[in-house]
């Protein structure tokens, strides 16, 4: 098997965990620990090696799921951005509304949130395309 094969997952769980880092502790922090405060952990509780054990599942996942079931385009990064738009839209398609209908939060920051997800996750496919696209 080709080493690409096993170094995707490992590319794309830093790719996603620094992502989250910079959206959602640095560039959008204020913001979300207003809007879910009252929901999310507060940040002394912070589960830091679950949050890394999530997304190494998610990126070895990701990566099983593209090499069966990719449609192949001429390009792998064509390939992989059609992939993470339709795993995007899953993803963050239902998590926006299992958090609009479940939870006491307001609309438009669960969109917002949904919206740099959809973004990490064509930001993923592209990169899973890439490097385990031609494996």
């Amino acid at each position: 098997m080709n080493w690409m094969l096993w170094l995707t997952p490992v590319a794309v769980a830093v790719l996603m965990f620094i992502w989250g880092g910079v959206v959602f502790a640095v560039l959008m922090k204020n913001y979300f620990a207003k809007e879910f405060g009252h929901v999310f952990r507060p940040p002394e509780d912070f589960k830091m090696g679950g949050q890394v054990l999530e997304n190494l599942i998610q990126g070895v996942l990701l990566t099983v799921i593209y090499r069966h079931f990719a449609h192949p385009f001429d390009s792998a990064l064509v390939n992989g951005l059609f992939f993470g738009a339709l795993v995007g839209a899953l993803m963050q398609g239902s998590w926006v509304l299992s958090m609009w209908v479940n939870f006491r939060v307001r609309l438009p920051p669960v969109l917002v949130n949904g919206a740099f997800g959809y973004g990490r996750m064509l930001a993923v496919g592209a990169l899973i395309g890439v490097m385990a696209g031609g494996a």
